[in-house]
């Protein structure tokens, strides 16, 4: 492994975008490394610790065609990544699968973090080989702690896990 290939664990990862640093020192202006959005601001869960519990939650979905031109408008930017994840649970979008695919196909970084509970089993086969990771917020150890912390349905902590446990076919 070369220096330039270690695994840093340093909270970010400028040094691998030195350009886009030293074009920003010059004063010029670039887009986002990285961006984080929601598809929607819906979340069933509503931990008692998460931040958009402290928002006005409309619940509203974006759009798929305006999925699909945030998206476009990343890549034709410049902007590596784009991270599903923030003030709602992005699987409450009917169109979280597609966005995934159109990001990656456009050359983008994609990624999801979630909680899983509404993950679906038979499309994981499609977005899986188009994320560079994918999150699980895990909100308690035992499922007799999910009722302390979140709203969510008693049966969210062994289904939340399910796509961990067991090889995909």
């Amino acid at each position: 492994m070369s220096e330039n290939d270690r695994i840093v664990l340093d909270g970010h990862k400028l040094a691998w975008y030195k350009e886009r640093v030293e074009a920003w020192q010059r004063g010029e202006r670039i887009a986002p490394i990285t961006i984080d959005c929601a598809l929607t601001r819906k979340c069933g869960y509503r931990c008692v610790y998460c931040y958009g519990q402290l928002q006005a939650n409309d619940e509203q979905h974006m759009t798929r065609d305006v999925i699909f031109r945030f998206l476009d408008d990343c890549a034709e930017i410049g902007v590596k990544g784009v991270s599903f994840v923030s003030d709602g649970e992005s699987t409450c979008s009917p169109h979280l699968y597609d966005a995934i695919i159109h990001g990656h196909e456009n050359g983008l970084s994609m990624a999801l973090g979630t909680n899983g509970y509404l993950l679906q089993d038979e499309r994981l086969i499609d977005i899986l080989p188009r994320l560079t990771y994918l999150r699980f917020n895990i909100s308690a150890g035992r499922r007799s702690g999910m009722p302390r912390f979140t709203a969510a349905p008693r049966s969210a902590s062994t289904r939340s896990a399910r796509p961990c446990a067991r090889p995909l076919p």
